[in-house]
């Protein structure tokens, strides 16, 4: 539980929050696995589907929205993803 005090000359609050047992060091790591993970397992996946539905390669338009859109997308999910597990479990 982490306790926040903000004082003034008006007085005192205090804040209080609680989310169980969170820890940053974990979601840091679980983050930075997330990260990897998530753009690797992405880009593996689009380089399959690529092969498997025959998807036309015309002047690389498919590479470079894989590489350039989904590739990113897949690591954000995955640094998300990661840091909340992270958190709770470590």
């Amino acid at each position: 539980m982490w306790r926040f005090v903000l004082q003034s000359a008006c007085g005192t609050v205090t804040v209080k929050a609680s989310g169980g047992n969170m820890s940053v060091g974990g979601a840091v790591l679980g983050g930075v696995l997330g990260l990897a993970g998530g753009a690797a397992a992405v880009f593996t996946l689009g380089l399959v589907a690529a092969e498997v539905f025959s998807i036309s390669q015309a002047e690389g338009a498919y590479a470079m929205g894989l590489a350039f859109f989904w590739t990113p997308l897949g690591a954000l999910a995955g640094v998300v993803a990661g840091a909340v597990i992270g958190a709770r479990r470590l």
